[in-house]
């Protein structure tokens, strides 16, 4: 209701955010991605996802539920999983992954960097 948010000025004052660190890209897909991906990853980030002695295998459980909350196929449910804590998963990528485990093309992709884009157009070409 609209009437919740009448002194959202006094609450918004109280709200304070730490900037942090991005997450570089391949800590980013260990994030998201389910460990039946894992073979997207360069290999040293793999066995991270599918070790048994990975410090990480607890964010990547084999058997979850799905909150099928309304819905009647599986694909419509919502997976139910833990969530991951940021700091024990790069605390975890920069024990078992230095950066001398990457190729050099692999440790250019798994920079943070600028975000470039071009857009081009000929005013002469009709749409």
């Amino acid at each position: 209701m609209l009437s919740d948010i009448i002194e959202i000025d006094d609450l918004l004052s109280e709200i304070k955010f730490d900037m942090g660190e991005p997450l570089r890209p391949f800590e980013q897909l260990l994030g998201c991605m389910p460990p039946s991906s894992a073979y997207l990853l360069p290999k040293p980030y793999r066995k991270l996802m599918t070790s048994e002695n990975s410090p990480i295998k607890h964010f990547y459980p084999k058997d979850f539920k799905v909150d099928m909350n309304g819905k009647r196929n599986p694909w419509e449910g919502v997976a139910v999983l833990p969530f991951i804590d940021i700091d024990d998963l790069v605390s975890a990528v920069k024990t078992a992954v230095p950066e001398e485990a990457l190729t050099v093309e692999e440790q250019k992709r798994n920079r943070v960097g600028q975000i470039g884009l071009a857009l081009t157009w000929d005013e002469n070409e009709e749409t």
